[in-house]
């Protein structure tokens, strides 16, 4: 591996645990969050910069006529129509400008240069693997001390597990991403020592516990589902033995912590639907093309004051209709087309591929994306670049949509070969 490859490596998961770091209540945490998007555009631009590869752009392996070409060419065309219709709103703020600029930052970093870097070095693909599901483990048992010693460091969520987080909703996302990465290594024992596959044994179990107590119905559902979904793809027929059993355990165990926070969260949050249905059919304009990636929060908070609704949030706690009021509804569909074509592929290719490594790999990469997605159903927090969510997202859809090339290179069918 290259020296830049491996400060790109080391600077993407230092983004991720500094935006863990700005989320959490530990002290300094404010002090981050002032120049959180500006550090990271900053290093962002350098590391890209760094890593500039003249030959080959983009190396996302497109063609003129490619669906894969259309597709990129097409959102982009809507990225600069939602930036022009609206006036150029986000340059006019320097904030504005570098969160928008970190929009872009993410998706060449983590979309575009990591995935790369991993498949060509698949020992630090499942050292990214190790770190995150290590890191979680110890999350939860710290979370676990707190919460059974009666510590309550986010006051306001007394009564649901924090662990470092100043809201569940927050490490219940980062819950769902290392569970499903100590999955993995539970199932590619031959790149793990014996006593990681012991210690990520007693982990998952604990972080599962850790997901059950924050009481985030999302977090729940999310990992459950593709904790089932991953049995599904791995065991084929074996799991219509497999996921009722699995049913069973949800229906009699964790349906209790789904239910437990009871029916006025779900009304508050389709009540966050009102102001944003409104945002998009005010105009042609605005159902088409969105309100910008910044400017969104504003317009957001001004109809949400208009129909007097309670909860003081800025933004719909959904991440479709976040994006839909962000970059427009064209966007939004081609985005759930692209997505979903991957997901449909890496699917396809985890059932019909014999070589059990690439089932293993291609079930965690689409049951990952699957729980994040679902998850992001009720919370916005996969399109906020100031959390430690849409880092994950875009990395292993970038892993995915490199894998499901229709002409994958040599080093793509090495990658597999352990």
């Amino acid at each position: 591996m290259k020296p830049s490859d491996k400060y790109l490596f080391n600077s993407s998961v230092f983004i991720i645990v500094l935006m863990m770091y700005r989320n959490s209540w530990f002290p300094g945490a404010s002090f981050v969050e002032s120049f959180d998007v500006y550090f990271i555009t900053g290093i962002g631009v350098f590391l890209l910069l760094l890593n500039f590869d003249f030959n080959n752009l983009f190396q996302l392996n497109l063609n003129i006529l490619s669906s894969r070409s259309i597709v990129f060419t097409l959102l982009t065309t809507c990225l600069i129509v939602t930036v022009s219709v609206n006036k150029f709103y986000e340059f006019s703020q320097l904030w504005y400008l570098v969160r928008f600029l970190c929009f872009l930052v993410y998706f060449f970093l983590f979309f575009v240069s990591l995935p790369k870097i991993l498949l060509n070095c698949k020992d630090y693909f499942f050292k990214f693997i190790k770190f995150f599901s290590v890191l979680g483990s110890y999350v939860a048992i710290f979370g676990l001390i707190l919460f059974f010693g009666g510590i309550k460091p986010a006051p306001a969520y007394g009564e649901n597990f924090v662990s470092f987080c100043v809201h569940p909703n927050y490490i219940s996302f980062f819950l769902t991403t290392t569970i499903l990465c100590t999955l993995l290594i539970l199932y590619q024992k031959s790149q793990f020592s014996p006593f990681l596959i012991r210690f990520s044994l007693i982990g998952i179990f604990l972080q599962y516990i850790a997901q059950l107590l924050t009481f985030c119905r999302a977090g729940i559902i999310g990992t459950s589902l593709a904790i089932s979904i991953f049995f599904f793809l791995h065991y084929k027929k074996k799991a219509l033995i497999i996921i009722p059993l699995v049913a069973i355990l949800i229906v009699s165990f964790v349906s209790s912590f789904i239910v437990a926070k009871g029916n006025v969260s779900t009304v508050s949050r389709f009540l966050l639907m009102v102001p944003a249905y409104n945002m998009l059919v005010e105009s042609k304009s605005a159902f088409l093309w969105g309100y910008g990636p910044t400017y969104t929060f504003d317009a957001y908070a001004y109809f949400r004051d208009f129909f007097f609704i309670a909860e003081k949030v800025n933004n719909p706690h959904n991440t479709v209709v976040s994006m839909a009021i962000m970059f427009g509804v064209l966007f939004t569909v081609i985005m759930l087309f692209f997505g979903g074509s991957l997901l449909f592929k890496g699917s396809l290719k985890a059932i019909t591929v014999k070589n059990k490594n690439e089932n293993v790999i291609y079930s965690f990469l689409v049951v990952i994306l699957v729980g994040l997605f679902v998850q992001g159903l009720f919370d916005s927090a996969l399109l906020m670049p100031e959390y430690f969510d849409m880092q994950f997202y875009l990395l292993f859809l970038g892993i995915l949509y490199k894998l499901t090339d229709k002409k994958p290179t040599k080093i793509l069918k090495e990658f597999f070969n352990y």
